[in-house]
């Protein structure tokens, strides 16, 4: 069954070269509450090395606006290229269409400054603590990785900038722990 999990930042890269949008998609080693359309509520995180078969097998991993495949931005076939950090899965997208190229003033208004991703749990472990369920996601197969305005993992990010920068992380920026993630710092392993 496919899960949807959102995060925050998305960066623009921009100047005299080909517009890219980068952040982090997919956070480590974090945890944060998911709300399933079921109503039911449990924290969880993401595994650091939960990525490396994904990323190994090369399977095209779609990039879109709010999980709408009809606002595709890219592929990993064509403008996208994700990469594996100690901090979780960076993205870096091109900007080769007009829909990418729409989303940058978004993102530059902080409309979109967020990231969420659509995955499939290959192996994950849960237990319960003070009566909530805290499940670990230990291997998972990604799907998509958007751009969003209300993720479930605050911790991503995106910005929008241009090509002729160097690193995927440069500028990226972070969110603070705010909301409900004040309390998943108190709990971080």
């Amino acid at each position: 069954m496919k899960e949807s999990r959102s995060n925050s930042g998305i960066n623009i890269r921009g100047g005299s070269d080909t517009p890219v949008i980068t952040g982090l998609a997919v956070p480590y080693d974090t945890w944060t509450k998911v709300r399933m359309e079921s109503g039911e509520v449990f924290l969880e995180r993401i595994e650091r090395g939960a990525l490396i078969d994904t990323l190994a097998a090369n399977g095209i991993v779609k990039c879109t606006v709010n999980h709408d495949e009809s606002q595709m931005l890219g592929d990993t076939r064509s403008n996208m290229k994700l990469r594996d950090e100690p901090d979780g899965l960076h993205f870096e997208l091109t900007v080769d269409n007009d829909r990418a190229t729409e989303m940058i003033e978004g993102i530059r208004q902080g409309y979109f400054n967020h990231c969420s991703f659509t995955f499939t749990k290959i192996d994950f472990s849960d237990e319960v603590r003070g009566g909530m369920l805290w499940r670990t996601v230990k291997k998972l197969e990604l799907h998509e990785v958007c751009l969003t305005d209300s993720p479930a993992y605050t911790q991503t990010n995106a910005e929008a900038g241009c090509s002729d920068n160097r690193g995927l992380g440069k500028g990226v920026r972070m969110a603070r722990l705010s909301g409900d993630n004040i309390q998943y710092a108190a709990y971080k392993r």
